[in-house]
C-alpha cells in the first residue's frame, strides 16, 4: 500500500542500557523530517517495557486510541535479549488483527539485497542473497563512533 504521508509517534520514556535515548531519537527525527517531506512525526511519553507481542499490541492501542488507521508491526517489534523470536510479534498481532480497529501492516525486517544493490523488506524481493540490517549492530557502531554502512552516513555523523 501506498499514503500519502508517515507519521511516526516514537516513544520517549525510560528505556534499557544502551537503547536509543530520547535526544539521539530526536535529532534522528528532525533530520529525516528535512529529508522527506512527506514523513511528520510527534512522540510518545510512555515507558518500555521491551514486552515483544504484548507491547505490539499495546503500540496498536495507543495509536488506536489516538485515531490512526495503519501500524506498522516490525521485526523484533519491542523485543530485546532475545526473550523473543523475531517473529512473535508480527505472528500475534496478525492473529488478533480482527479484534482492532487499526489495520497492521507487517515488516520481516530491512535487508540490503546484493542482486538488486538496494534496500528492501524481507519478502519483497524474490532473491535470496539478502544482508540482515541490524539494530543491534548499528548501535555497536554508533557507541564505537564508527560509520555503520547501512545507515545514512550524515545522521551519523549529527551523533558523533
Amino acid at each position: 500500500s501506498n499514503f500519502d504521508i508517515l507519521y511516526l509517534n516514537p516513544i520517549y520514556g525510560i528505556k534499557k542500557k544502551n537503547d536509543f535515548s530520547n535526544l539521539y531519537i530526536s535529532k534522528a527525527l528532525k533530520f529525516i523530517k528535512k529529508k522527506y517531506k512527506n514523513v511528520e512525526f510527534d512522540p510518545i511519553w510512555t515507558n518500555f517495557h521491551y514486552a515483544g507481542p504484548r507491547e505490539a499490541f499495546h503500540h496498536m492501542i495507543l495509536r488506536q486510541s489516538i485515531g490512526f488507521d495503519n501500524f506498522y508491526v516490525g521485526r523484533d517489534h519491542a523485543g530485546a535479549e532475545n526473550l523473543y523470536s523475531q517473529t512473535s510479534a508480527i505472528k500475534s498481532v496478525y492473529k488478533f488483527k480482527k479484534k482492532f480497529k487499526i489495520k497492521p501492516f507487517i515488516s520481516k525486517g530491512g535487508f540490503y539485497c546484493i542482486k538488486c544493490k538496494d534496500y528492501v523488506i524481507k519478502g519483497s524481493c524474490k532473491h535470496k542473497n539478502l544482508i540482515n540490517i541490524s539494530g543491534t549492530k548499528f548501535r555497536e557502531y554508533m557507541k564505537k563512533k564508527l560509520i555503520y554502512k547501512h545507515a545514512d552516513e550524515n545522521i551519523q555523523k549529527i551523533f558523533f
